[in-house]
């Protein structure tokens, strides 16, 4: 017994140094989160690539931020039906919630340059169809939001490669961060 507790106890301290797991929804489909996002700068057209963290920022100033998600999407997904969700987990230290907590979900043209891009010039957001809104909440799924696009609810799932999808704040205040980890926008099918 003396040997015992104090292989239990250094156990136990070992586990609790262990790093978290990637902890994202359980859902009966298949999902894929994102393999990178960058950070767009609504005001200067700057974008910084392949973030820590997801930020969507408004707070009045002029200084909004957006986030720009890359998925890398398999061949194997042609002929699938794809919907997008959002979701903060609550062991997520960076995920919070303000303001509006409501988000609209774009489809880009192009997904985010492989780059830092420092000011306005190409490539830009490369923001096209409106696919939702979605109403964020710290520690759980957000819910899909009636009367405006649903196409995040389902959509023929996009060509093989990478493919970009916008997330932008609602309102003049609104504030969501996440670490990609553990949270975020991601692709079910």
């Amino acid at each position: 017994m003396q040997f015992f507790i104090p292989t239990l106890t250094t156990l136990l301290s070992l586990s609790s140094a262990l790093p978290l797991t990637a902890r994202w929804p359980t859902v009966t489909s298949v999902i894929l989160p994102p393999s990178v996002l960058s950070q767009y700068s609504i005001s200067t057209g700057a974008i910084n690539y392949d973030t820590a963290t997801g930020l969507v920022s408004k707070t009045g100033d002029g200084k909004d931020t957006s986030t720009l998600a890359t998925f890398d999407i398999p061949p194997s997904l042609k002929g699938y039906t794809c919907s997008l969700h959002f979701y903060l987990d609550a062991g997520d230290s960076v995920a919070s919630v303000s303001g509006s907590g409501l988000i609209d979900v774009y489809s880009s043209l192009k997904p985010a340059p492989a780059y830092d891009v420092p000011a306005w010039g190409p490539p830009g957001n490369q923001r096209d169809q409106h696919y939702g809104r979605l109403s964020v909440v710290e520690a759980g799924e957000a819910t899909v939001q009636e009367g405006h696009p649903v196409t995040v609810k389902g959509f023929p799932c996009p060509g093989e490669g990478p493919v970009g999808f916008e997330i932008v704040g609602v309102y003049d205040q609104v504030g969501v961060a996440w670490d990609p980890t553990y949270s975020g926008l991601y692709l079910v099918y």
